[in-house]
């Protein structure tokens, strides 16, 4: 009877790691796919893959939108700066 209940948080643990994994796999399919619907087969999905993934884990960390559209927004600053500096 010892051996009963860490047989079943070891199962617990099994499980909650296995969802854990397909959730990890659903968010980086979601992210691929928003990137090559943004940049097709273009050296900008080098770009737009991290902050695709960025984006997503924000989102899903907390489930508060308002935290992806800042970072979003932040990365939008930032690509906008480089850009500048790159042409000047």
């Amino acid at each position: 009877m010892h051996y009963l209940p860490q047989y079943l948080k070891k199962v617990f643990l099994e499980h909650r790691f296995i969802k854990y994994l397909a959730i990890i796999k659903l968010l980086f399919f979601s992210s691929l796919l928003f990137t090559f619907m943004h940049s097709g087969y273009s050296w900008v999905f080098l770009i737009y893959l991290p902050m695709s993934l960025a984006v997503t884990f924000i989102y899903h960390r907390r489930r508060i939108l308002t935290d992806s559209i800042v970072f979003h927004s932040f990365f939008n600053l930032l690509i906008t700066f480089v850009n500048f500096l790159m042409v000047n």
